[in-house]
């Protein structure tokens, strides 16, 4: 069977465009969503999970399926896996034939893939702004501003580090200094 989704809303073509562009793929049944409601993206889950080996789902975007970019690989490949295809009619012509392209195929599995790889992959915390490592140049200049009479609270504001992290920098600076001199 052969099945094409039309779906309406905000940045998508018009529903009517939409039709009379998947109209040329001779399609068995339509299924419209002028407007992208919840139950718009029930149905859609519907008809994915309602197809079966040899079915076409018909689109003329991926964007009907409002996912984000790995979560659209994986249903696709999704629907692959069960033996079903997608078409992509764009313009005059189809511009993409799942089950025809198998290098379309390899590409949605490495996406998907990765998808999955960072939704599993425990959160990275990102340093807080001023966390970053000093060079040995801003070493430098901090040790001459504590010879210079600067106050550890001062230079700390001058380069966004704590008092604290200023005073453990210039002593172990100061340390790094002995045995360099040693």
């Amino acid at each position: 069977m052969r099945i094409a989704f039309v779906q309406g809303g905000p940045g998508l073509e018009a529903v009517e465009e939409q039709a009379a562009r998947l109209r040329k793929l001779s399609p068995d049944r339509y299924q419209i969503q002028p407007h992208p409601t919840a139950s718009a993206r029930q149905r859609m889950v519907e008809v994915l999970d309602g197809l079966r080996p040899g079915d076409e789902l018909c689109l003329t975007s991926l964007e009907p399926l409002r996912l984000d970019v790995g979560d659209v690989a994986q249903v696709l490949v999704d629907v692959l896996d069960r033996g079903a295809n997608l078409v992509l009619r764009g313009g005059d012509q189809v511009a993409l034939d799942m089950a025809a392209s198998p290098d379309a195929r390899r590409v949605l599995e490495s996406l998907a893939s990765l998808h999955r790889r960072r939704r599993e992959a425990p959160p990275t915390k990102a340093p807080a702004p001023g966390h970053e490592l000093l060079t040995e140049a801003e070493v430098e200049d901090i040790r001459r501003l504590a010879q210079a009479g600067l106050s550890p609270r001062r230079i700390g504001l001058i380069y966004r580090r704590s008092p604290k992290c200023i005073s453990d920098l210039l002593g172990t600076a100061d340390e790094l200094g002995a045995r360099r001199r040693a």
